[in-house]
């Protein structure tokens, strides 16, 4: 077995540039491979609709672009810098087609998956009807990649101010992915030791003058928690945030118990900061980093629970943002939202 093993192995030395190309040929027939699987699979393309359209799909690689927007606001889609790739079954040549990075001028966008193929995205006025921005083939329009939009109404610029602090008993608590009222928070998990602490139970053992606003959210223990902020900004900007938790009998790092995402970007600037020991688990401790706000309404997500390993985290307390200049608002601030992104979309990284 040693020689067999020593043959083989003389083998790939001998003849490493012949097997380099093999496996890349092999590699480029497998990415082919996969757009006729997308196209075909399901029954979504026969002999009978032949003739009703392309089928294939677009990747957004490495692109930029908002997907919340105040009403009024241009359409911002980054296509100088963008990186597509177009795959299609041209019906004409009888071949699948193959782009790795489609030139600006070959694509557009559409609104709402209808009209005209609209080339340049300032061009396009987000008002709260629109609901989809789709980048569409030039030389295939039925090929195409959605983006799910949501527009609020307009900013109300004098509450515009350089400071937001968000009590965490008044942010958006999800219990097993459900959205909990305030009254399903004082009464969840149980009555007894809910999530919102009861400030008025002696056996609760805090000085509620300690937290901010006189409340915090615990007892999260194993459970999957989610706590949910929102904060608007009336344009791009990097700003101070401050993550108030309480601290636990035993030191702890943020990351240990919170897992933070941005807009849905996982952000790790807090995730090795150290919450020292505290003599009970309601007092505060204060996290500061930096963090990149976007034009619109920006949402700072804390998640904890068995499903990623992130059980019996500190309490939550606040949180709190800072500006160099008034520019970031709460809620009470924004119009009405007309649509909320909730659907995923296949693209040819899910093959």
């Amino acid at each position: 077995m040693g020689q067999t093993y020593d043959k083989a192995r003389t083998f790939a030395a001998t003849h490493k540039k012949m097997l380099i190309a093999i496996v890349s040929a092999v590699l480029g027939v497998l990415f082919v491979l996969s757009i006729l699987l997308s196209i075909f699979a399901d029954g979504e393309f026969s002999s009978d609709d032949a003739d009703t359209g392309t089928k294939g799909i677009i990747r957004l690689n490495d692109t930029t672009y908002n997907t919340s927007y105040f009403a009024g606001d241009k359409c911002s889609f980054d296509k100088e810098n963008a990186s597509i790739t177009l795959g299609a079954k041209d019906n004409v040549l009888d071949k699948v087609v193959r782009v790795d990075d489609l030139p600006a001028p070959e694509y557009g966008f559409m609104v709402n998956g209808q009209g005209d193929i609209i080339y340049e995205p300032d061009q396009i006025t987000m008002t709260q009807d629109v609901k989809t921005i789709d980048v569409v083939s030039k030389v295939y329009p039925d090929v195409r990649e959605t983006i799910d939009v949501s527009v609020y109404g307009a900013l109300d610029a004098d509450k515009l101010t350089d400071t937001v602090k968000i009590e965490a008993e008044d942010a958006d608590l999800y219990y097993d992915g459900k959205l909990l009222t305030q009254e399903e928070k004082a009464a969840q998990p149980n009555t007894e030791s809910p999530f919102l602490a009861n400030v008025g139970n002696p056996g609760t053992g805090y000085d509620p003058e300690l937290l901010s606003g006189g409340n915090c959210l615990r007892n999260f223990q194993k459970n999957d928690m989610r706590v949910d902020f929102m904060i608007a900004s009336s344009e791009n900007a990097t700003v101070e945030l401050t993550i108030s938790v309480c601290m636990r009998t035993s030191a702890q790092t943020f990351g240990s118990c919170y897992a933070f995402e941005l807009n849905g970007q996982t952000v790790t600037a807090a995730d090795n900061i150290n919450v020292p020991k505290g003599r009970g688990y309601f007092t505060p401790y204060d996290i500061k980093i930096d963090i990149e706000l976007v034009r619109g309404i920006n949402t700072l997500s804390f998640s904890s629970g068995n499903s990623i390993g992130k059980n019996n985290p500190f309490n939550f307390d606040a949180i709190s943002v800072t500006a160099d200049r008034a520019i970031i608002a709460g809620m009470d601030a924004v119009g009405a939202v007309s649509y909320t992104h909730l659907r995923a979309h296949e693209t040819l990284s899910d093959l």
